[in-house]
Order: structure tokens, then sequence, then C-alpha cells
């Protein structure tokens, strides 16, 4: 029985999700939901008491599945450049899906949202690579005084490259692949160790 309500709360969700990327948070009723369920919207509340919660619920599936982006960064290449395309191509792969620009637009747009997971999900993907970089500088690798700000300086290079641009419908100047290699190549510029230079 729990399955079966699991179950049922994934096909939900995912409905959900399909029409909040086709029409918006804003203009996607409960009803519209339910209608495409083929099922009533008494059924829906059971399961989700508000439009909200359903939308907490769509968000929580969105982060889960990019939770291979808040696994540790792999010591075991010694090729930094390597691991941060690796890292890098995860990243632009996630918050470039369909879904994940929807989530944001959908907090951007709706400030009385709750996006604490979201906001959790993005602080430990960069305590991840910061951590990372943080080994890399112990090494005599890199650089990097302080590697929290390290970590969200690459984010923010790579984002700017292509998130920014379809969060708002636009075309980015560059594809996933010129945007990795120019974004590590920029961050390695910046804080890969020269000779006689100090960590």
């Amino acid at each position: 029985m729990r399955a079966k309500c699991s179950d049922r709360r994934h096909a939900i969700t995912a409905v959900a999700t399909q029409l909040f990327c086709e029409h918006g948070y804003s203009h996607t009723t409960m009803s519209m939901i339910a209608a495409r369920l083929g099922g009533s919207k008494s059924t829906l509340w059971s399961y989700f008491a508000s439009k909200e919660e359903l939308f907490a619920g769509v968000m929580a599936e969105v982060i889960a599945s990019g939770k291979q982006l808040t696994d540790p960064l792999p010591d075991r290449d010694d090729n930094i450049a390597h691991v941060l395309h690796a890292f890098c191509h995860r990243y632009l792969q996630f918050t470039t899906s369909a879904e994940a620009l929807m989530i944001r637009r959908t907090i951007i747009s709706n400030r009385g949202l709750n996006a604490a997971a979201g906001v959790e999900f993005f602080s430990l993907v960069t305590k991840r690579l910061a951590a990372y970089l943080e080994r890399q500088s112990k090494e005599g690798e890199l650089c990097t005084l302080n590697p929290d700000i390290a970590a969200g300086n690459l984010i923010a290079v790579l984002e700017a490259r292509r998130v920014e641009a379809l969060l708002f419908a636009l075309e980015p100047d560059a594809d996933e692949d010129q945007a990795v290699v120019e974004s590590v190549n920029f961050f390695l510029s910046a804080y890969a160790k020269r000779p006689g230079q100090e960590t």
C-alpha cells in the first residue's frame, strides 16, 4: 500500500512538472493537473494540500536528480582540469535542464515560495567543490586562499556562460563544451599555482 501511495505521488509530481514547464507555475492550476492525471481534484488534494506543497514535492524530485553533484570530487585523478571539466559538465547538464530552469524561474518570480531545499542543495554543491579545491591547495597544486570564494567564482563564470541566458529564454553564446573549457581555463589561469608561488 505504501509503495502504491509513493507511485501515485510520483505520478502527480511528474505531471505537475510537465505543466509547470509548459505553462509556468502561476498559470498552472490544480484543476489542470487533475485533468491531465485523469482523476479528481479531491484525490489530488489528498496527496498535496496546496499547489505550494506540490511545488515543494516537484522541487525535491528535481533536486534528487542532481544528487551526483553533492558527491565528493575524486582525488584519484591527478589532472585537476579533468576533474573540474567533469564537475562542470555535470553541473551544466543539471542546471540547464528544463526542470531545473523551471524551478529557478518559479522561485525568482514567486518570492513567497519556500526555496530552502534549493538553497541547501546548491550550498552543498559549492561546499563539495570548495573541499576539493582546498585539498588541491594543500597539496600545492592550486593557490586558493579562500576555497569557498574560489568555488563560487568557478560556478559564477560557468553560469554566466549558459545558465543566465537560458533562464531568460535566450540563446547562450557558448555551447556546453565551450562553456566548460572556457570556464575551467579562466579558473586555472587565476588559481593554478605558479613556480615560486606560495599556496
